[in-house]
């Protein structure tokens, strides 16, 4: 299970990355490089690449070797702020990669190898707080996953384990302990994996701390 702030990132900020649904690998460039004006001459099929919004601000800079983004990209939201930046090889990012709110605290940060993310991802409430940890291992989601509220106080914990197959491909299983909590510090739920399986049965509790009937989930 994703949480929908982990579907949204790995499908629709820019381009440049493989971890998308299978649809945006055919609007790659079409759409996005509709948007941008050349601002300078070709120097070896290299250009300097710009996007400005209607209020005449720079949304987007760098350049493209081949047709394919390269090197670093600066990204600013409307309002001015740095939205985001990283470099690009081949057309996919391979860097570090930080995003920032309109408010210029940061949003996302994630280390990218040829498209993928690999180590660990990060991401913040618009307030500042740590929002969402999880880890990256041979591009795929292993270990803990971690949640805050906006107050700073626990939301999940959740944990992954990659199971690889006979066909070398890897599947990420629920394993572990999955803990969820209200915003006010009290527990939620919780429930116990080993290898994709529930063992014995989901345990609620209300915001007040109350037990409530276990469930099998």
């Amino acid at each position: 299970m994703l949480s929908p702030q982990i579907k949204e990132h790995l499908s629709r900020f820019y381009i440049g990355t493989k971890s998308r649904p299978k649809s945006w690998k055919k609007i790659l460039f079409g759409i996005i490089l509709s948007l941008f004006t050349i601002s300078s001459a070709r120097a070896q099929d290299t250009k300097i690449v710009e996007r400005y919004a209607k209020n005449n601000r720079i949304r987007a800079k760098g350049q493209l070797f081949n047709g394919f983004p390269t090197g670093k990209w600066t990204y600013w939201h409307t309002n001015g702020r740095k939205a985001a930046e990283g470099e690009y090889k081949n057309g996919y990012r391979n860097s570090k990669w930080i995003h920032w709110h309109n408010n210029g605290k940061k949003k996302e940060e994630a280390t990218y190898i040829d498209g993928d993310i690999e180590g660990m991802w990060l991401n913040w409430h618009k307030n500042g707080q740590l929002k969402e940890s999880m880890k990256f291992e041979n591009y795929h989601i292993t270990g803990m996953y971690s949640g805050w509220h906006k107050n700073g106080k626990k939301d999940f914990e959740i944990e992954y384990k990659q199971l690889y197959k006979e066909d070398n491909k890897i599947e990420i299983i629920n394993h572990g302990r999955w803990i969820y909590w209200y915003k006010n510090g009290q527990k939620k739920q919780k429930g116990i994996y080993n290898n994709g399986k529930l063992i014995g049965k989901w345990m609620y509790w209300d915001k007040k701390g109350n037990k409530l009937p276990d469930k099998t989930k």
